[in-house]
């Protein structure tokens, strides 16, 4: 996979990766639970990840 740069970080891009490259870069992902958040908790959420991009 290609590696997208954004300031000092690394991340895969995985633009086009077929599904077994996928279920190999995030084993468990489908054992992950759902959550069922209000639109309020989500836009909490929103802001604290936005928060966290910045610092």
């Amino acid at each position: 996979m290609r590696q997208a740069r954004r300031d000092d970080d690394a991340a895969p891009d995985i633009r086009g990766a077929n599904r077994s490259a996928l279920d190999r870069a995030l084993p468990g992902f489908d054992q992950m639970p759902e959550f069922d958040f209000t639109e309020e908790e989500i836009q909490a959420l929103q802001a604290y990840l936005r928060d966290l991009d910045r610092a």
